[in-house]
């Protein structure tokens, strides 16, 4: 009786050897994405684009305008993130940073207007 229980006990060992050497051949970490990154790829630099924020004053949306001259993927809130450094249009010329899927493109660059 007690080699029968040492047989299964061997058996079960093996068994969970069996599925950890599997289990690290199936690990894989999957590749995702970075939030905005479908995004970033319409935005290029040089583009103008337009983007909103909250006025809390009149309580509507206030457009704003400016230049793409960075494009960069940062580490926010433990997630990868495309974020777009632009230089605004009108106002005290502060550069301004948002994450590049809150951009519209209103112009394209100058130089991906000569390759189409």
């Amino acid at each position: 009786m007690l080699q029968k229980a040492n047989e299964k006990l061997l058996n079960c060992e093996i068994s969970i050897k069996n599925i950890k050497k599997s289990a690290k051949k199936n690990i894989v970490m999957e590749s995702k994405q970075n939030f905005g990154e479908l995004s970033a790829k319409n935005v290029k630099i040089g583009d103008i684009v337009e983007w909103s924020t909250w006025n809390f004053k009149i309580e509507a949306w206030d457009s704003h305008f400016g230049v793409v001259f960075e494009i960069k993927n940062k580490i926010i809130g433990n997630r990868l993130v495309s974020v777009s450094k632009i230089m605004p249009i009108s106002g005290d010329n502060t550069e301004v940073e948002c994450f590049t899927i809150n951009l519209r493109t209103i112009s394209r660059s100058e130089k991906d207007n000569k390759e189409q």
